[in-house]
């Protein structure tokens, strides 16, 4: 997460020079390693990776562990326990909105199990509570950069391997470069050349983020299941793939978003991707490995939006989607996610086509997981949200 060119980057950094002139650690040299410590059960599966540190005075908080995320940023709410306010300073997150305004305190001695975590001296504070609750703050790379940490999808577990002994097999192996907190590593960009690529464990929205000129080429030389705008951040190009391969792996169903805005030194590569893999970031020797677990997404949702896509494409293709011919073509909205199985399962699309201000929403529904997909309900309405047309649903099933 957090991704963007160099020039902003030293712009936004600089705009906080006290917080920069404190990046020296504790402890630099050859930290004690915190013990193996449990994920959540949803990480990457529809949610972040969040382990729980405590303070010195034993309260517990939950963080999300970035990857994407310089700096380590806590909860404003914890504020009275971390002294006097040293001043003001902006924290540039494109996924909330660009530039923060945060405030800027010594930072707390945080501890994973009896182990203090080497962060840097100072630490940014925002309310992440302001929209929805959430986590109590972000763990950044001023403090991961000094371990080698290995995320366990399969058996949910974070651990902190010897960084000069860290273990075998652990898969392929991808150089990463660190700038300013920045994590980039170069690899093969699902098909369409090499790339720069941030690993990013803070950006759970999509398998990839990329820039408008490679995200133009992959929707062209493989064609998307569907195409439109994604309902999160704020409205977003985004393309879903049956497949594609990353890093000399072929994986199914991935969702890629475009960039737009700020442009980063690099693509994105998310969550719901890297969570296919055991994932090994050895920061101290500037490596990553990946070793491929799963194919496909790890969130069933995922994979069931995608089949929901795939049917309301097909009776496109057909002639038989109510509003539409063969030849129209997509211009809307791609769904959310569809919540882990719980049939029946239903899925809302909001569809537009080229030039046409209205936008046709469709819902269909899956009885069972061997049960086809059939379409429930069907309307116009105009670009106000106004009602313009009811379609009539046969009752008979499209297979």
């Amino acid at each position: 997460m957090r991704v963007l060119n160099l020039q902003t980057r030293m712009v936004c950094f600089f705009a906080c020079a006290a917080f920069l002139c404190s990046c020296a650690t504790r402890n630099p040299i050859r930290p004690q390693l915190p013990a193996e410590t449990s994920l959540n059960e949803t990480a990457g599966r529809g949610d972040w990776v969040r382990i729980k540190v405590h303070l010195e005075n034993g309260k517990e908080i939950p963080l999300m562990v970035d990857t994407g995320g310089p700096h380590t940023v806590l909860d404003k709410s914890l504020e009275p326990l971390l002294g006097k306010r040293l001043g003001t300073g902006t924290w540039f997150e494109p996924l909330l909105g660009g530039l923060l305004k945060v405030n800027l305190y010594n930072a707390p001695k945080l501890y994973l199990g009896d182990t203090q975590l080497i962060t840097s001296d100072r630490v940014y504070t925002y309310d992440f509570q302001k929209e929805s609750p959430g986590p109590m703050g972000v763990l950044g790379m001023d403090c991961l950069r000094n371990y080698c940490v290995q995320f366990d999808f399969v058996n949910r577990k974070m651990r902190f391997l010897d960084p000069n002994r860290p273990g075998n097999d652990l898969g392929k192996a991808f150089p990463l470069t660190i700038i300013f907190g920045l994590v980039i590593t170069r690899t093969d960009c699902f098909g369409t050349g090499k790339a720069l690529f941030c690993p990013d464990t803070g950006f759970n929205y999509a398998d990839a983020m990329l820039k408008p000129k490679l995200f133009r080429r992959m929707s062209k030389e493989q064609k998307p299941v569907m195409a439109g705008q994604a309902k999160t951040l704020k409205t977003r190009p985004a393309a879903w793939f049956s497949k594609g391969t990353f890093g000399g792996e072929i994986y199914t169903n991935l969702t890629i978003m475009e960039w737009s805005g700020t442009r980063p030194a690099g693509d994105l590569i998310g969550l719901p991707l890297l969570a296919r893999n055991l994932v090994t970031f050895n920061f101290p020797k500037r490596m990553m490995y990946l070793k491929q677990e799963s194919i496909g997404p790890l969130n069933e949702g995922v994979f069931l939006s995608l089949e929901a896509a795939e049917f309301l494409n097909s009776l496109k293709e057909k002639g038989q989607l109510l509003g539409w011919s063969k030849d129209d073509k997509w211009q809307g909205n791609v769904p959310g996610d569809v919540p882990n199985e719980a049939y029946p399962l239903s899925e809302n699309f909001d569809c537009q086509k080229s030039n046409n201000p209205a936008v046709y929403h469709y819902t269909v529904v899956r009885a069972s997981k061997n049960a086809p997909w059939e379409l429930q309900k069907a309307w116009r309405t105009d670009a106000k949200g106004c009602i313009i047309e009811e379609y009539s649903v046969s009752a008979k099933k499209h297979e």
